[in-house]
Parts: structure tokens; sequence; C-alpha cells
């Protein structure tokens, strides 16, 4: 795993949202880039970004870890377990 950027990941995945808005979109996590979406980027904003800000975690790390959580997850990939995936990677608690 090599990624540098979000871009990156996204473009290891296919992804095509055929129920924008569905009842489920909510409980799970593409890896891949849709319509102008990119849920990889929400998570680093909600969920990293402020741990890089506060040097808990680098910005490479956060990335790698974002990379080998889509890797090691098969789709569909249940929010939760992706949360919990970056929580072991990472060694802090992602929610």
């Amino acid at each position: 795993m090599s990624a540098k950027t979000i871009r990156e990941i996204n473009d290891k995945y296919r992804y095509e949202d055929k129920k924008p808005g569905g009842a489920r979109d909510n409980s799970l996590v593409s890896c891949a880039q849709c319509d102008g979406y990119n849920e990889l980027q929400y998570i680093y904003d909600t969920k990293l970004k402020l741990l890089v800000s506060e040097r808990k975690i680098t910005e490479d790390k956060a990335i790698a870890a974002l990379e080998k959580a889509c890797a090691d997850l098969k789709n569909p990939r249940a929010r939760t377990d992706f949360y919990r995936k970056l929580s072991e990677i990472l060694g802090v608690v992602i929610k």
C-alpha cells in the first residue's frame, strides 16, 4: 500500500450509486468517489483532520489507515466496522 492522497485511494475502486440517498447509505462506507461526493474525504475531514492538527497522528498515517481499512474490509463496508478498523490501525478511538 502506498497511496499518498485520498484521490489515489479512490482511484483503486469503482462505485456507482444506483440509489442515491438510499436507506443504507449512512451505514456504509464507499472507498470510491461518486458524483462529486467523496466518503473518504468526509471521514478525513470529520474524524481524522482534528487528530492530525492535534499531532496525535500524522497526515501520512491517516491516509495509510484509510487505504488499509478499504483494502481489509470487504464491500459493502459497514461504517461501524470501518471506524473500528481505523481505530485499531491508528491506536485512537474513531466513532
